[in-house]
């Protein structure tokens, strides 16, 4: 109900009231209203969320200023009244599928709250050494995409506030935990010994193809381990990992890039998430 109550605060009711008036042919009339009642709900319903007043005070104003206005039968009341009983719980129980926008996700401000109503699934990001901010960026974006649980910014990594992270992750560093790290071995070791298993993403002669990797390899929650982008995960953590995947390069190319392998197996990892 908490949530709920939050996302309601969030919701946007801007509707547009400018519209042919039916008045002047009463046999149309009740038809307009409706029509006209309708395509404003019809907006309502598709506007993303947004922080805005209170969603009862809304609607009350709105409900208000619509039966204040002349010439305004109690039939469009009734309609509103109707409409806003049906519609609201409907949109409130659609809210988590609500996405923003790249630019609503550049101006926005999260509250604690609202980073923690996210349903977070049992995964990891740790980045070891990744110097690239435009790297940096997009692994938090495919963190949000993925709904992963936190990033770990280990050895040299830059971190938030940095104005190419934040053009590169499209505002959602915002929105996903991390935490600055000093040692990647450290990070990895604080995990496996709170039940993480860690999977690092490198090409090694213990490697394993990530398309082999099934339930009996893999165990919740898990630690995806991604490196620097040319010397890789350092020697030191891959001695600790639990598991080392690579993606096969068919090309002439010898290896693929940080944040799009890490993708190519995060989405693996989902695909193996129990129902």
């Amino acid at each position: 109900m908490e949530r709920i109550g939050q996302q309601l605060n969030r919701v946007r009711l801007n509707i547009t009231w400018e519209i042919r008036s039916f008045h002047s042919r009463p046999i149309y009339r009740r038809r307009g209203e409706v029509v006209w009642v309708l395509s404003g709900y019809i907006k309502l319903f598709r506007e993303p969320p947004c922080t805005a007043t209170p969603i009862a005070t809304r609607a009350t104003t709105t409900i208000t200023n619509k039966w204040a206005k002349p010439k305004r039968s109690p039939f469009s009341l009734y309609i509103d009244i109707a409409l806003i009983v049906a519609i609201l719980p409907l949109k409130c129980k659609l809210m988590g599928m609500n996405k923003l926008s790249s630019h609503e996700l550049r101006i926005s401000e999260p509250t604690q709250k609202e980073i923690s109503a996210v349903r977070r699934r049992p995964i990891y990001f740790i980045l070891d050494n990744v110097l690239d901010t435009y790297n940096i960026g997009s692994l938090f974006r495919l963190a949000d995409a993925v709904a992963a649980r936190k990033v770990y910014l280990c050895g040299q990594t830059e971190y938030p506030p940095n104005h190419r992270i934040h053009k590169a992750a499209v505002g959602t560093e915002a929105w996903v935990p991390w935490e600055k790290k000093g040692s990647t071995k450290s990070v990895v070791e604080e995990l496996q010994n709170s039940g993480v298993q860690t999977v690092a993403v490198e090409q090694h002669e213990w490697s394993t193809d990530y398309r082999l990797l099934s339930d009996r390899h893999i165990k919740f929650p898990t630690a995806i381990v991604v490196g620097h982008e040319t010397d890789g995960v350092s020697k030191e953590v891959l001695e600790v990992v639990d598991t080392i995947v690579e993606l096969p390069m068919y090309g002439v190319n010898k290896s693929f890039n940080v944040w799009g392998a890490a993708a190519v197996v995060a989405y693996k990892m989902l695909e193996l998430l129990p129902k």
